[in-house]
């Protein structure tokens, strides 16, 4: 059962979990779902890259 939303004049589909999951499959075969990170997850790893950078431009910085 698949319902239409419209939400300031935007259109909006709600559909059950299972039939998003296989849409989303059928969609991106190449994306493996493994590299997909909880939102604290991506927190921690957006900090650490954050992280990375700034070192990486201070070492230059140095020299």
């Amino acid at each position: 059962m698949v319902s239409e939303v419209i939400i300031d004049d935007k259109k909006y589909v709600i559909l059950p979990m299972e039939e998003y999951k296989s849409l989303k499959i059928k969609a991106a075969p190449h994306v493996n779902s493994l590299k997909l990170l909880t939102i604290n997850q991506s927190e921690d790893y957006s900090i650490a890259l954050i992280n990375k950078w700034a070192e990486e431009k201070s070492q230059l910085q140095v020299k």
